[in-house]
């Protein structure tokens, strides 16, 4: 029968409703988290033409592209130490008083 385009074995259920309740749960962190890392990108872009604008032709000055990178994910997720919980993502997912973050 399978050869006739018949599967009898079940197959795995499907999960769109599962996926559509995840995007309403995680969808300001995703807002937040990519506020933040749009910030951030912006502070590497103006580092960037700074060290453009400063930039020797002697052989010695490297010229870092602006990018972000994976030392830039606690900082886009958690925030600062002292930033507000506005800019604190996944802080904000967290229901008040019954977890704490470290750090």
């Amino acid at each position: 029968m399978h050869l006739e385009g018949v599967n009898l074995a079940s197959g795995l259920p499907n999960t769109t409703s599962d996926m559509q309740e995840m995007d309403d749960w995680f969808q300001d962190l995703k807002v937040k988290s990519d506020s933040n890392a749009q910030e951030i990108f912006q502070e590497h872009m103006f580092q960037y033409s700074l060290s453009l604008m400063s930039y020797s032709n002697d052989g010695k000055t490297e010229v870092k592209t602006a990018t972000l990178s994976n030392d830039d994910i606690p900082r886009i997720i958690h925030g600062r130490p002292n930033d507000p919980i506005e800019k604190k993502p996944f802080s904000l997912m967290l229901p008040q008083g019954r977890f704490s973050i470290i750090g």
